[in-house]
């Protein structure tokens, strides 16, 4: 195989003739080296595009072939003029680019179909009007070859349309809702963009009226894009950027929501996005303050609606409120005409108070009582404070310090001792004051016999029997008085009293006693010689003279006796005493005696 060709040839397209020089071939395969081949003995081929190529020769033989590769063999000049475009529909007024493909190109001529021409290698173009347009490119390289490309199907141009838009809501306050409205010509579809991109999806719109509420303050610039059926599009930036001010947050917080009357409640202001704000509390009692921070005081029960209003620099003004939940408080009243006494001291309390369930007294030492009206006994002296707490079924309670302090005195303790506690009359008494607490104090006995005193102690003498109530009244500095009852038995002693007829005789000497003691019921009798008797009337025989008193002590059941002595002494002479003796006491008679 073997042949060879011009190594140099014109500007591409160029046209190569090959000159066949294989010899005992039978036939033929040539590939040119741009994608072609021929099986011609000798073949011309057309080189379109500029370049190097290797050509190879297959010389064939029957089974038997030989081949030659001549690499690089073949360098073709000149340029291969392209371009590309990315879409061939355009809209008046668009710019349409146009990129360079082309190989070993050096300078550009561009035609863009409608008058107007680029030598730039990526040029764009804006058609003006509307229209059909074949667009052409030349390239030259620098050897003067130049290749000219047609692209094969024109760029159409259609007309855009023409977008208007409008709004009146160009000024206001966060949350701020602007609505939009359009009257685009030649607009089949639109495209609102509201220049709120923080929020997020909302920014974009596709009606022909559109609202956008501007959560945030700031300066916003929407724009509307108005599309027709062929993609033409005409954007409208509105005149006016939307001002949108910042809107205080109102806010509060309240000391409680709930409580009794009177109910104070402290508002605290936790507002936010301040700017030299104005405040409007309403408390719902027909209070109003315009303090960042109020305090209101709820004399009435019921549901209280308070409002907070904000009002900053721009004019913008929010609201927030809350419910404040009043109950009646009960009225603690009561009172007492038992200020002053003496201990023990029995006070009776009167309760007056509305609009209560149960009470609660502290009487002033620790003792309390749940009683609506109670009566206390202060058994202390001293002075108490009294407190009335009266609550109702919500849990409400008022509390009432009684104005009066009960005032209880020291009452003195009358106590007395006697002696002695019981005898016989005429009874003796002696009475000795054991009382406490007397500071200043008077005193005042009665004997029960109709007998008194003033005296701290005293006696008196109980001529009768029976049993007395002896009081003794103590009076202290306090003007505080006690008194104390004792009992004093007297009991009626007997009278002795006897008589005798029997006062002189001669011993042997027998006295008969008259016994005429009275209240008595057993006696002793004592004659004076050692003798004695316990019968009523007795009879004594005195066997020696002489001179004797006789004592008679009557007794009665209580013990109390009585003595009674003669006046006169019994009298008992000697009786002489008779004696002779006998030369004989016995014998026969005659019997003769000396």
């Amino acid at each position: 195989a073997n042949f060879n060709a011009p190594a140099q040839s014109f500007c591409a397209p160029a046209l190569v003739n090959f000159n066949n020089l294989s010899t005992n071939a039978t036939s033929y395969l040539w590939d040119f080296g741009d994608g072609s081949t021929s099986i011609a003995a000798s073949p011309s081929h057309v080189y379109n595009v500029p370049g190097d190529y290797t050509v190879t020769l297959v010389a064939i033989n029957g089974t038997c072939r030989d081949t030659l590769k001549r690499i690089n063999y073949l360098h073709i000049p000149g340029t291969f003029s392209y371009f590309n475009l990315v879409s061939l529909q355009s809209c008046v007024g668009n710019l349409v680019q146009f990129t360079d493909s082309s190989l070993n190109a050096q300078t550009w001529l561009w035609n863009f179909g409608d008058g107007d021409s680029s030598t730039l290698q990526n040029p764009t173009h804006l058609y003006s009007t509307t229209g059909s347009f074949t667009v052409s490119l030349i390239t030259c390289d620098n050897l003067g070859c130049s290749s000219h490309y047609i692209f094969s199907n024109p760029i159409v141009v259609h007309p855009v349309p023409t977008a208007i838009a409008a709004t009146t809501d160009t000024v206001g306050c966060s949350p701020f809702t602007a609505t939009f409205t359009e009257n685009s010509l030649n607009a089949t579809s639109f495209l609102w963009n509201f220049g709120d991109p923080a929020s997020g999806a909302s920014n974009t719109a596709t009606t022909s009226t559109a609202t956008h509420t501007y959560n945030t303050s700031g300066l916003f610039q929407p724009y509307l894009v108005a599309y027709n059926s062929y993609g033409c599009t005409d954007t409208m930036w509105l005149p006016k950027k939307i001002n949108v001010k910042q809107t205080p947050t109102a806010q509060f917080t309240t000391s409680s929501n709930n409580g009794c009357t009177p109910l104070t409640i402290n508002f605290s202001n936790t507002s936010t996005f301040l700017n030299s704000p104005s405040y409007a509390w309403s408390f719902g009692n027909g209070n109003t303050a315009t303090t960042a921070n109020a305090t209101t005081v709820y004399a009435d029960s019921g549901l209280f609606n308070v409002t907070l209003t904000v009002t900053n620099a721009g004019g913008c003004s929010s609201s927030a409120s809350a419910t404040i939940s009043s109950v009646l408080s009960p009225v603690a009243i009561a009172s007492t005409t038992d200020t002053v006494g003496c201990n023990p001291h029995t006070v009776t309390f009167s309760n007056n108070s509305t609009n209560a369930t149960s009470y609660l007294w502290n009487f002033g030492n620790g003792v309390t009582s749940t009683l609506p009206n109670p009566n206390y006994t202060y058994v202390n002296a001293g002075n108490y404070t009294v407190t009335l707490i009266a609550t109702n079924a919500s849990g409400c309670s008022d509390t009432l310090i009684l104005p009066q302090v009960i005032q209880v005195k020291q009452t003195p303790r009358a106590r007395f001792n006697f002696s002695p506690t019981t005898g016989c009359t005429p009874l003796t008494v002696n009475f000795t004051n054991t009382s406490a607490n007397t500071s200043g104090a008077t005193y005042s006995w009665n004997f029960g016999n109709g007998n008194t005193a003033n005296t701290a102690n005293a006696s008196t003498v109980y001529a009768d029997s029976g049993t007395y109530a002896v009081t003794l009244w103590v009076t202290n500095s306090n003007g505080c008085s006690d008194d104390s009852v004792r009992y004093v038995r007297a009991n009626l002693s007997p009278t002795a009293l006897a008589t005798t007829n029997d006062t002189a005789g001669c011993n042997p000497y027998t006295s008969t006693f008259v016994n005429n003691s009275t209240n008595a019921s057993s006696y002793q009798w004592f004659f004076g010689d050692g003798g004695s008797s316990t019968q009523a009337n007795p009879t004594h025989t005195y066997p020696t003279s002489g001179l004797y008193g006789v004592t008679l002590i009557a007794s009665n059941a209580a013990g109390c006796r009585d003595t009674f002595r003669f006046s006169n002494t019994i009298t008992v002479n000697q009786t002489p005493l008779a004696s002779f003796s006998s030369s004989v006491t016995s014998g026969c008679a005659p019997l003769a005696v000396n």
